[in-house]
């Protein structure tokens, strides 16, 4: 792979002792771990997350990547036959992944990539993905949070997560130029009603003074 294309690496853990250094590529060779690239992918691993999306008890890994001109975040689901793989994102057909796109305009999407733990209570983890350069309400840079719902079923090889229905996920959308986004992560049951919640916070807050940090 090129330095443009980009690169993710799953390693396994194991009972047995490791040398001090590693190459990774023998990992892979090995069996020790998974390497996950492709040529039509740029920029790929520059955000990454783990969490059971689709349900199955294995986690699943969310990478940010580019395709073409088109910013993605793809969804590689856990299988007991990854170790050793070389894994072309290209490849997902809905039942071992998915490519997330959002608008088409750029929006810096996939700048944060974060399963957030289970905030709609199916038992299932879900993914938030950050656009933090998305305009809209009469300013720039407002920024956005897209949050797709975790499913073990309906889900096709490109989803489309710009206009949510509600019942597949949502959107959180920034205003006053904050540029939310910045940073997201999961924080578990916050106001202990058995439900996980999560943190987005923003570069800054709508009168430009400072950051800002929502429970949500």
């Amino acid at each position: 792979y090129n330095e443009d294309q980009g690169a993710a690496y799953i390693v396994y853990g194991s009972g047995d002792d490791r040398p001090p250094a590693v190459d990774i590529d023998d990992e892979v060779a090995a069996g020790r771990a998974t390497l996950i690239t492709g040529a039509a992918f740029t920029a790929l691993g520059n955000e990454v997350s783990g969490g059971d999306f689709n349900g199955d008890g294995l986690k699943d890994i969310a990478l940010s990547a580019n395709v073409g001109a088109t910013e993605a975040t793809v969804v590689i689901f856990g299988a007991a036959s990854l170790p050793g793989q070389t894994i072309d994102p290209s490849s997902v057909d809905g039942t071992n992944g998915f490519v997330a796109v959002g608008n088409a305009a750029p929006e810096a999407f996939g700048f944060k990539v974060s399963f957030i733990g289970d905030i709609n209570d199916d038992g299932l983890d879900d993914l938030a993905i950050a656009a933090q350069a998305t305009d809209g309400l009469g300013s720039f840079n407002n920024g956005a949070v897209y949050v797709l719902f975790g499913t073990a079923t309906g889900l096709s090889p490109l989803v489309n997560v710009s206009n949510p229905s509600g019942t597949d996920g949502f959107v959180l959308r920034g205003f006053g130029g904050e540029a939310l986004g910045r940073w997201i992560e999961a924080a578990g049951d916050v106001n202990n009603d058995g439900v996980d919640d999560f943190l987005v916070s923003a570069d800054r807050s709508v009168d430009g003074s400072q950051g800002v940090t929502y429970v949500v």
